[in-house]
């Protein structure tokens, strides 16, 4: 888990889906300013912690915030950075 969200991408990616909620690899990494595969690689890695789930439409993905108890510390965390 720390190795995860060790990189001030993958914390920029969080904030980004705790904003807008559902988005795809693409619309994420060009809000970043990030490119596909490392916003992918990031994105992937942040579902296998079980922090992320996605649903697919066609050949897009979705990525969002899991129902869980690692999740809700993770969304704490992440308000108390921003406050």
């Amino acid at each position: 888990m720390e190795s995860v969200l060790c990189s001030r991408q993958t914390i920029r990616i969080l904030k980004l889906l705790k904003q807008m909620g559902r988005l795809n690899v693409s619309e994420i990494a060009k809000h970043l300013g990030i490119n596909y595969a490392s916003t992918l690689t990031r994105l992937e890695a942040l579902e296998t912690e079980g922090i992320l789930k996605h649903v697919e439409f066609g050949r897009a993905r979705l990525y969002y915030f899991r129902e869980s108890p690692r999740t809700k510390a993770v969304i704490c965390l992440l308000e108390a950075w921003e406050t």
